[in-house]
């Protein structure tokens, strides 16, 4: 979910592979969010000129602190607008003040 100057950006994204069986929805992996963010978010947000104007939120599950995940965010937004584990804003687990985004 990206809320980028009164828009709300929210993609549900299903991973799927073809197996013997036919298309298969597969486990989100480090590696499938990193591609996800590298070939549609990122340039999507690019395109359409607003991606130094974005806070980019998400929890602490293990595919969003994957190290490539981490590389690939601290190069297209400074550690100040990444609100996630292991950056200098992390959201906090389980706060009464700051939960999900349910929106």
């Amino acid at each position: 979910m990206v809320w980028v100057s009164g828009y709300l950006y929210h993609w549900t994204v299903f991973f799927k592979e073809i197996t013997g069986n036919g298309i298969q929805t597969c486990a989100v992996t480090g590696q499938r969010y990193h591609d996800m963010l590298r070939d549609f978010v990122i340039p999507q947000l690019q395109q359409r000129g607003c991606l130094q104007d974005i806070i980019f939120l998400q929890n602490g599950a293990p595919h969003h602190v994957d190290r490539r995940v981490k590389q690939l965010l601290r190069q297209h937004f400074t550690n100040a607008w990444v609100i996630s584990r292991h950056f200098p804003t992390a959201w906090p687990p389980r706060s009464p003040d700051i939960t999900r985004c349910d929106f």
